[in-house]
């Protein structure tokens, strides 16, 4: 199986209802990997979130 990455959403277009489905099941992930991962299949999407700056919020996510 291979895992590829996709842009379905963000915050400001669902419910809180509809966030809680598609985070159902989520685990935790490295911020540094996720956003290398983003830079490597997701480019554009890289730069306009200006993932390239420092984020004092990188800490590892679980939703």
């Amino acid at each position: 199986m291979t895992d590829f990455m996709y842009y379905e959403t963000n915050c400001t277009c669902i419910t809180i209802d509809e966030w809680y489905r598609l985070m159902k099941g989520a685990r935790k992930c490295s911020y540094r990997r996720l956003v290398s991962r983003i830079k490597k299949e997701m480019p554009s999407l890289y730069h306009e979130l200006a993932l390239q700056f420092y984020s004092k919020h990188s800490i590892n996510y679980s939703h």
